[in-house]
């Protein structure tokens, strides 16, 4: 059937879509209520579900870049993206990596996320499609074309695009310069600083103890400005003459701030910058002074002079003087200084002068005493500095840009905090007809597929809170069916702080890590023992959604972990342990370790589950991934695993009419039901190369080589066995290019040969996107597939698709989908005796998505 072939979710399940588009709602008891009045009918629901893999999306601005962040439900290993650096849209080539229960390695997937109708958001279409071998492709298209960076996050769980220079209005920016430049130049004016942390919640510069070796030497201060309706706040630490330096501070702020980058001083901060530096240096004396510390100039080895004692004590009095802040009183003993015939002390009392001179609030004279300064001493680090304060007044004095507001930490004259609600609502019709060479045509499918995600946000000073919930309902219009049914995907509330050291999380939620299987009803708490150290404790009932969608109080698990964070430079490694039982059994009792090593050319993941009470290796998981500076990339993947996961529950899988463990221990021992699920639970090994290179800007080359193996599993319990798979080989190679049928089109051809035990199969596929304009897209594919079986059989697979889909503005977008698929089968029965057989599908998908 070709609906088992084609998953398109939003169309067939109608999963979760979280979406960045917002309806700013203040805290309305009555939509409140509605709210979750909405939910609850949702939640009384039955059915099962699809797989999914996109979960959010979120837009931001860093400076005046635009970061997208798309998040999936499991890690995923990034493998390549194209193009490079710039174009109108970019792919970005993903493989799962197996963990818990959703396998999706060898499924096909479609999904997307529907991005935000706000002003100015430069994301026009976020689409996820995944073939049978299980490469993806995230494609992402933009309102035009930007020069971009795409990275992952170290978890894996999250895509960041960052596109340059996309900020509304944003027209020019400073011409950077050169790498050269950039290590060996020093500037005389403080032009780096790094931001560090950016979101639409406030952000307490003074509690972020990261930091707090950084602070004596550095300003960290937090700013905020307007994004359409959008308060966005910035963390940021300053200042830096040197781009080799701010980048080497970068590198070790990297593992605590992900997402931090490197950014030029805005010209109406380089006065405040300048300014800082002046404070921070009389600081730095009145220390001294307080500890007795004599005062002496400072001398370089090429000079001889011994100090004139006379001349050291009334610098000493200046010096103290503009300490206590009697500026009048320093410039007389300066000038004093200055008229002398001994030229000893000359230069930095000048210096001084014109730092008496800036306090006392006469920038003129400053100014002119700073010129003189550089006049006679033009060079070396003391006159960088001179400069520096020389274009800090010369910079305040110029009219400045629009000011950003500087943000005072912690601040309780702020706004009192809104809930923010937003979400998505989509409807799709779904017609598929069946026949064959000996059959008229049946209607296979004939349904409405409505779906409903929601999310509300309320961020404050020192906590945000979140309620997000994802649900679908299909209607069925055929008869003799009870496929009419709802599901709940996410119904949950988080509660976090802001300095990131406590958060919740209680509902239906999804998680693939501390030995969590997926899907629960429960909650997950953490917290921050030190900078480099967090717990997780976790606690709730798994969700069988293929079975059930109400929360099965019979089926129960505890987990704790501790992730340690950069204790070793670029590694993170996370312990846990899980207990799980079923109607007093043990279900599953394990520990595991999840490593992950990142820098800046290779990735490196490891995942181990042992489980400790049927005294197996569950799932060892490596995935290596390698870039070099020409943009060549090389990929690992090796796993091993027990498919699906042992359990105990294991034991239902072919049981007739035994709806739980309970029932199955009236007829078993309890020994007897382990040895069942043993029974039940095959062995799954694989092994993924891939590769993918530039070939020039407009094309990329890829291609990997698959080779797994799944074992059989014994007949027992009046369940029959099953045979194993033997060894696949599977072999993928892709080309993909730009601008090959139109200005705007990216094409993708492709080519794939597996084999098995039992048959050959070559597929060729095509697919291409086409803008025709800024409203209408078309998405024509094909694919031709020539399978060969040992018994002598060929069947010859023709499946076209054509998508196309109209934006009525931003906030809605109309879709239509054409699909037809024709299998035809060749048995040869003797030597003179042939037969032929063929089954024809065709369907259409039509429906609308609407942003609120």
């Amino acid at each position: 059937m070709l609906s088992k072939l084609i998953y398109r979710r939003g169309v067939l399940a109608g999963a979760k879509r979280s979406i960045t588009s917002t309806l700013h709602m203040r805290s309305n008891p009555l939509k409140i209520t509605f709210f979750i009045c909405l939910m609850s009918l949702f939640w009384v629901a039955i059915a099962r579900a699809e797989n999914t893999l996109l979960s959010a999306q979120s837009i931001r601005r860093v400076g005046s870049d635009m970061r997208l962040q798309i998040h999936f439900e499991q890690p995923m290993n990034y493998l390549s993206h194209f193009p490079q650096s710039r174009g109108s849209q970019v792919d970005v080539k993903l493989r799962p990596i197996l963990s818990g229960v959703n396998n999706f390695a060898m499924t096909t997937i479609e999904d997307s996320l529907n991005v935000s109708s706000g002003h100015g958001n430069p994301v026009q279409d976020i689409h996820y499609d995944q073939d049978e071998s299980g490469n993806g492709i995230l494609s992402v298209e933009f309102t035009k074309s930007y020069s971009f960076r795409v990275t992952q996050s170290r978890d894996h769980k999250t895509i960041y695009i960052t596109l340059k220079n996309a900020m509304p209005g944003n027209v020019t920016v400073k011409k950077e310069i050169n790498s050269t430049q950039a290590n060996n130049v020093t500037t005389s004016v403080p032009i780096y600083v790094l931001n560090l942390q950016s979101g639409t919640e406030p952000i307490d510069a003074f509690k972020q103890p990261v930091l707090k070796h950084f602070r004596p030497k550095y300003d960290i201060y937090t700013i905020e400005s307007r994004q359409g309706r959008k308060t966005i706040y910035q963390l940021r630490l300053g200042y830096f003459h040197s781009h080799s330096l701010a980048k080497e501070d970068l590198g070790r702020l990297k593992p605590f701030y992900p997402g931090a980058w490197l950014d030029q001083i805005k010209p109406e901060r380089q006065q405040i910058a300048a300014d800082w530096f002046m404070k921070n240096s009389l600081k730095s004396l009145e220390k001294r002074v307080a500890a007795n510390r004599e005062f002496q100039p400072k001398v370089s080895s090429g000079e001889k002079t011994k100090l004139s004692g006379k001349q050291a004590e009334l610098l000493t009095i200046a010096k103290q003087a503009l300490i206590s802040k009697n500026y009048r009183k320093a410039v007389n003993y300066l000038t004093h200084i200055l008229q002398s015939p001994d030229k000893t002390y000359h230069k930095e009392s000048l210096e001084l002068l014109g730092v008496a001179r800036e306090r006392q609030g006469l920038p003129a004279m400053a100014v002119a005493e700073y010129e003189k300064y550089l006049k006679l001493y033009p060079k070396g680090a003391d006159a960088q500095r001179v400069r520096q304060r020389l274009n800090g007044l010369l910079t305040a004095r110029a009219k400045p840009n629009a000011k950003l507001k500087q943000v005072v930490a912690s601040s309780s004259s702020g706004p009192t905090p809104k809930w923010n609600f937003f979400g998505t609502f989509t409807q799709f019709y779904r017609n598929q007809q069946s026949k064959t060479n000996l059959t008229s045509a049946v209607t296979t499918a004939n349904s409405v597929d409505t779906n409903l995600s929601m999310s509300g946000r309320r961020r404050g000073p020192e906590w945000n809170q979140r309620i997000d919930f994802a649900g679908t309902h299909r209607y069925d219009f055929l008869k003799n069916t009870n496929a009419s049914n709802g599901t709940i995907y996410s119904l949950f509330y988080e509660l976090s702080d802001t300095k990131d050291d406590f958060s919740m999380r209680i509902g239906r939620q999804t998680h693939n890590s501390d030995g969590v299987l997926g899907r629960f009803d429960g909650v997950i708490l953490s917290k921050r023992m030190t900078t480099h150290a967090k717990v997780n404790f976790l606690a709730g009932y798994p969700v069988d959604i293929f079975l059930r969608d109400s929360i099965n109080t019979n089926r129960r698990f505890y987990a704790g972990s501790i992730k340690f964070e950069s204790l070793i430079k670029n590694l993170d490694t996370k312990f846990y342990y899980i207990s799980q039982d079923n109607y007093g059994m043990t279900d599953r009792q394990a520990i595991g370790n999840e490593t992950q090593y990142i820098d800046n050319s290779s990735q490196l993941f490891f995942v181990t589950d042992y489980d400790i009470h049927y005294k197996q290796l569950n799932q060892f998981t490596f995935v290596g991934n390698w870039r070099n500076k020409k943009n060549t990339n090389l990929n690992v993947v090796a796993d091993y695993r027990k498919s699906p996961l042992l359990t105990t529950n294991n034991a239902l899988i072919g049981q007739q009419n035994v709806p739980d463990l309970l029932q199955l221990r009236n007829t078993y021992s309890f020994a007897e039901v382990q040895q069942l699920a043993r029974d039940r639970t095959a062995t799954s090994k694989s092994l993924t190369v891939s590769a993918s290179t530039q070939l020039g800007p407009k094309y990329q080359l890829s291609g990997d080589v698959n080779i797994s193996d799944l074992t059989g599993t014994p007949g027992s319990g009046g369940v029959a066995a099953t045979a194993g798979t033997g060894t696949q080989y599977y072999y993928n190679l892709s080309l993909i290019g730009m601008n090959m049928l139109s200005k705007s089109d990216v094409t993708i051809l492709g080519m794939r040969y597996n084999t098995d035990v039992t048959s050959h199969t070559i597929m060729a596929n095509f697919s291409s996107r086409l803008n025709l304009n800024k409203k209408w897209r078309v998405n024509p594919r094909m694919s031709i597939g020539w399978r060969d079986n040992d018994d002598g059989s060929k069947r010859i697979t023709y499946t076209p698709r054509i998508i196309t889909d109209y934006r009525g503005g931003r906030r809605w977008r109309y879709e239509l989908e054409l699909g037809y698929q024709k299998a035809t089968t060749s048995n040869i029965q003797s030597v003179n005796v042939s037969s032929t057989s063929s089954t024809e599908n065709y369907y259409i998908y039509l429906g609308y998505i609407h942003d609120f």
